[in-house]
């Protein structure tokens, strides 16, 4: 699968989205080489709207577990409250 999936991706570039995007990092043992801001820095070529992060004190295999799955949920909600049917966001 994982031969078939970088065969399918070899030479595709993809449309910059318009939207804002919502990124969850995970801020426990990170390597140095790969810091938060390395997440966004690493979407800013494929989105052209904002780019909103949320720090998860956690490490990336336990990102899905139950404590920091309620965390993202919880903003993942708020967001979707903040956007109405239209798309249109509702006035702050």
């Amino acid at each position: 699968m994982t031969v078939n999936s970088g065969r399918l991706s070899y030479g595709y570039t993809p449309k910059r989205f318009g939207g804002d995007l919502v990124v969850f990092v995970a801020t426990v043992n990170r390597p140095e080489n790969s810091q938060a801001w390395d997440a966004v820095a690493s979407w800013r070529t494929f989105v052209a709207g904002d780019i909103d992060t949320h720090d998860i004190a956690v490490d990336h295999n336990d990102m899905l577990q139950p404590a920091p799955l309620a965390q993202i949920g919880r903003v993942v909600a708020e967001k979707l409250q903040a956007v109405r049917p239209t798309g249109e966001r509702n006035p702050s």
